[in-house]
């Protein structure tokens, strides 16, 4: 299909706009083609569109299940995982990444860079308990297209709104089963309230500077409301939106400045909008564990021209990589895999960026460890994949 070939090309050529124009007309064609989702998923979260990319990223592991294509429900869960993780939803993340796991026999490389990384982060005691936590399911419950759901029929002259007078009934989410999440871009937060069958005319927004309130009806006759009381950090209410699907409501607030949200709600000064509590949170964001100066030191290798000092050879690294702009400060250049160890490598402390730098150096690019406690010591020896072969050089 020409679109899915288009969509493949500006993926390929970082046009991720483009993409998700392509890949959009390739499904409004074949509406129940997995890949077409996946991929749609993998451009909204090179924009930023977190639960667009969750949401295609479902309904492709919907419809890759449907087909029983074991290769496709594992690319979906790790669209996913990434999505989890870049959201903050660690638990999560692990969650998902430990089923990759299981299906790959530990031989995903990206999905296990991805899942050091966020073991890092919930062994952090400054991420919140909240995140640490799985919330989800292996198969989450979504709406799946039909392959005719986009198509008008061929063998009448009538108009193609006839066909749909008598809309699909949605049954309402019950109470306990409506969920809220969480999703963070650079210049927006959104707010995703799971819950099917809410009636249009009847759901109340109101989006404050430091607040936000969600109420609309049940079927049980009661009320549902939601108050993020307050926001983590000020937003514009007049660029900020809402909108609604037959599955989901989703507030995009903009951001008054460009601070990282930890969560939704914040503490009172947190919220307050003041210049204070920005540089707090500045200063917070740049913090990093101080590393014990012991002096420079060497550690045994196998290497014939004796010890390295990893401690040198880090700092080196690292103050090339900066004047490069690559390794610490691109995140946006390369594969996923590279974006991956750019990340995993820009946030590790001393120690375990010199774990990373002698692990990696020494088994030839097959093995990576943040453990300085387990290789610091000891050679590091070269892990090929299944059927290849190490050889020195």
């Amino acid at each position: 299909m020409d679109q899915a070939k288009r969509g493949a090309a500006a993926l390929e050529a970082g046009d991720y706009g483009k993409a998700v124009e392509e890949y959009s007309a390739a499904i409004s064609v074949n509406p129940v083609a997995a890949p077409y989702y996946i991929k749609r998923s993998q451009a909204y979260h090179r924009t930023g569109k977190f639960a667009e990319a969750l949401a295609d990223a479902e309904v492709g592991l919907g419809l890759a299940r449907q087909r029983g294509n074991r290769e496709l429900i594992k690319e979906a869960q790790l669209r996913r995982a990434t999505t989890m993780y870049h959201t903050k939803r660690y638990g999560d993340a692990i969650f998902l990444l430990d089923i990759i796991d299981k299906m790959s026999g530990g031989k995903d490389n990206m999905a296990g860079i991805l899942r050091t990384q966020a073991k890092m982060q919930m062994d952090n005691p400054d991420v919140p308990e909240e995140a640490k936590k799985c919330t989800i399911e292996e198969f989450p419950q979504v709406a799946l297209p039909t392959a005719d759901q986009d198509r008008p029929k061929q063998d009448t002259g009538k108009d193609i709104s006839e066909q749909n007078k008598q809309p699909a009934v949605v049954k309402p989410t019950p109470a306990d089963k409506i969920k809220v999440d969480f999703f963070e871009g650079p210049d927006t937060a959104t707010v995703v309230v799971m819950a099917k069958g809410v009636p249009k005319d009847k759901l109340t927004v109101e989006i404050e500077k430091h607040a936000v309130h969600i109420a609309f009806p049940l079927a049980e006759g009661k009320d549902f409301n939601y108050t993020a009381d307050p926001l983590f950090g000020p937003v514009v209410p007049s660029e900020s939106t809402y909108r609604m699907t037959p599955n989901k409501i989703e507030i995009k607030l903009k951001k008054a400045g460009k601070v990282r949200w930890k969560a939704l709600e914040g503490s009172t000064a947190t919220s307050s909008g003041n210049s204070q509590s920005l540089q707090q949170l500045r200063e917070e964001l740049k913090a990093k564990p101080e590393a014990v100066d012991a002096g420079p030191a060497a550690y045994p290798t196998s290497s014939k021209k004796g010890p390295k000092n990893w401690d040198k050879i880090v700092e080196e690294t690292s103050s090339e990589e900066k004047k490069k702009d690559k390794f610490v400060d691109s995140d946006d250049e390369g594969d996923e895999t590279t974006k991956f160890f750019r990340q995993l490598y820009k946030g590790a402390t001393p120690e375990q960026q010199r774990a990373m730098m002698k692990s990696f150096t020494e088994s030839g690019g097959t093995v990576l460890s943040t453990d300085w406690s387990n290789v610091g010591s000891n050679t590091v020896n070269p892990e090929p994949p299944e059927g290849m072969q190490a050889n020195k050089w």
